[in-house]
């Protein structure tokens, strides 16, 4: 049996073979999902979006409840994981075609629908919701935001305590290749894009006006991931900064004088990065409470 599906790197989708009894397997396992959408007249499609760890799941979870079909690529390929076993060679195939079922079976009953996805590119899902739009669905965008130091908190508290968490951040684009699989749209922007490169370079804070005195980091596919490391480098600079005792005024202090200030480059000017505007007196404070658990 053959069938087209999605694609996790967002190009065109694959077409791949399945035995009737695989077919049924991964039917069984991906039924709970559709069966929780209510089929309307009007059915909704919800997007959430935000950084990681903005709470994006949470709110999903509470205000979606019940009544919705919850299309996150992360949680279906928990499913499926836990269904056929990790370690089996076709489970990436499985996947896909889980994803694909799902959305199809949602999209024909006119089920209400709700995902989330950071959201930094637009090209990436306005086709999506127009087209969406075009076939009965009101749509509506959630954007969730919170504070850096207690995104970056919740982050933590969920890689720890929940063993399958996989943030958005690494399943939007593979959410929305389903999408335009489904609604036909062709290929996704992003696919089209993959050689540009973002390069992390970190300056230090002796010379904040010389780019001349940056490192190179690392080399990323995509601003996300590259902002992340941003992030990262400057927590660790923070991190390193702290001496017991310092409040978070003199760890800001510090930080300004002596810490890592990193940030993007395409070699066409630098992009939307900024440790000093990330950095604050409130993200110090959590800082420092991390590092005094730590002791």
């Amino acid at each position: 049996m053959e069938e087209k599906v999605g694609n996790k790197e967002g190009d065109q989708p694959k077409v791949l073979n399945f035995t009737g009894e695989e077919y049924l397997e991964v039917g069984e396992i991906a039924k709970p999902f559709w069966e929780k959408g209510v089929s309307e007249n009007l059915p909704k499609f919800v997007i959430y979006m935000g950084g990681v760890g903005s709470g994006k799941t949470t709110m999903r979870r509470h205000h979606q409840s019940s009544g919705y079909v919850h299309f996150d690529f992360g949680e279906i390929c928990i499913a499926m994981e836990k269904g056929f076993g990790k370690d089996n060679p076709k489970l990436p195939n499985y996947e896909l075609l889980a994803g694909s079922m799902i959305l199809q079976e949602s999209v024909e009953a006119k089920k209400n629908i709700v995902i989330e996805i950071i959201g930094d590119d637009e090209k990436l899902f306005i086709p999506v919701i127009k087209k969406m739009k075009e076939i009965g669905y009101e749509t509506s965008l959630q954007f969730i935001a919170c504070k850096p130091e207690d995104a970056y908190g919740r982050h933590l508290k969920a890689v720890e305590e929940d063993k399958d968490y996989i943030s958005s951040f690494y399943t939007q684009e593979a959410t929305l290749s389903f999408f335009y699989e489904q609604l036909q749209l062709g290929k996704m922007p992003e696919a089209v894009e993959k050689d540009k490169k973002y390069l992390v370079k970190v300056d230090d804070n002796f010379h904040p006006m010389d780019t001349g005195e940056a490192y190179d980091d690392k080399t990323y596919s995509s601003l996300e991931e590259a902002v992340k490391r941003c992030k990262e480098i400057t927590i660790d600079s923070l991190m390193h900064s702290y001496k017991k005792g310092i409040n978070a005024s003199e760890l800001l202090e510090q930080w300004m004088a002596f810490g890592d200030d990193p940030f993007v480059y395409t070699g066409e000017g630098d992009l939307p990065f900024s440790a000093r505007d990330f950095v604050t007196e409130e993200l110090c404070l959590y800082i420092i409470k991390e590092m005094e658990n730590i002791e």
